[in-house]
Parts: structure tokens; C-alpha cells; sequence
């Protein structure tokens, strides 16, 4: 059914006339475009939002029990607010880190046909 709806692309580059005057001829034609965007915006950037949200929630550094004994040792040992801000602080700097090489990543990506204004608009 594929071969009757989708025409082959053969040897001519079908958007010679949309790539801009630096590119070379058909930069970019081995490359499906279109995954990886799809890749950056629905399989890298919600998982990891996703589990920190969740840590955010329900936080794993909190001890569940209120033990009173102070010769424990562990992560209930330490001062609670020093682990209640710095594990988030970790967390969310991985996140924005992630978030802005994806964010180049799509960038870059969107470049081979795009000028960085209409990027820039589409983000």
C-alpha cells in the first residue's frame, strides 16, 4: 500500500529551493528531520519531567519513620533542610540542563530549513 501513496524521492532534492544560499546542495538529505524532533519533544523532555515531578510529590530523601535516636547514621542523620533543598536544587538543575541541550538540539536541527527568527517563533 506504501509504494502506491508514497512516491519515491529518487536522486532529485525535492527542497534544493528552500535551503539557504550557505548550505550545499542538498545538506541534510540522509537525515529525517521530522524524528528527531519528534524524539526531543515527546520521548526526552516528559519522562524526566515526569520523575521529578513525582520526586517532588512524594520526596524519596524524607524518612518515613520519625526515628528518635541520634546515633543513627544515613541520609536521616543529615540536616533535613540541607537534603529537603539541595536534592530538589540537583534535580531541577538536571532538568534544566536536559531542557536546554534539547532545546539546541531541536535548534540545530530545525536550522538545515529554517532562519532563527522563525525558530525562535515556533518555539
Amino acid at each position: 500500500i506504501e509504494e502506491y501513496i508514497v512516491a519515491s524521492a529518487g536522486t532529485n532534492c525535492w527542497y534544493e529551493n528552500l535551503l539557504h544560499q550557505s548550505y550545499s546542495s542538498c545538506q541534510g538529505q540522509v537525515s529525517d528531520f521530522s524524528d528527531h524532533i519528534v524524539l526531543y519533544f515527546a520521548q526526552i523532555l516528559p519522562i524526566p519531567l515526569t520523575e521529578i515531578l513525582h520526586c517532588i510529590v512524594e520526596p524519596f530523601w524524607k524518612s518515613k519513620t520519625n526515628s528518635n535516636s541520634s546515633s543513627s547514621t544515613g541520609p536521616s542523620s543529615s540536616s533535613p533542610f540541607r537534603m529537603a533543598v539541595a536534592i530538589p536544587l540537583m534535580l531541577l538543575s538536571g532538568l534544566l540542563y536536559l531542557y536546554i541541550a534539547t532545546f539546541i538540539g531541536a535548534y540545530k536541527t530545525a536550522t538545515y530549513f529554517h532562519t532563527p527568527p522563525e525558530i525562535i517563533n515556533g518555539y
